[in-house]
């Protein structure tokens, strides 16, 4: 299943910052697993590649979690995306 899909399935609007940006960070998680541990610098990463601020690229995670109606963390639901896709 394409990470897309999988957001959208969980209740995520395409039209938010912070789905393409959740997107980028699944994806990332899934080609190297130690940026789990290292969220900040998995946010630089994105938000280099998006010309962005790192801050803001974690606050638009964080909105498009809230607005999903989850209820956890943003490594908490970038880990549990991975897991779930991998299977």
């Amino acid at each position: 299943m394409k990470v897309e899909q999988y957001l959208l399935q969980n209740g995520f609007k395409p039209n938010l910052k912070g789905f393409g940006y959740l997107s980028d960070a699944i994806e990332f998680c899934q080609k190297d697993k130690t940026c789990l541990r290292a969220i900040i610098k998995l946010y630089k990463k994105i938000a280099e590649v998006n010309k962005d601020t790192y801050t803001r690229v974690e606050r638009a995670i964080r909105n498009a979690i809230y607005v999903s109606g989850k209820k956890m963390t943003n490594s908490q639901f970038i880990a549990m995306a991975v897991i779930e896709l991998k299977n």
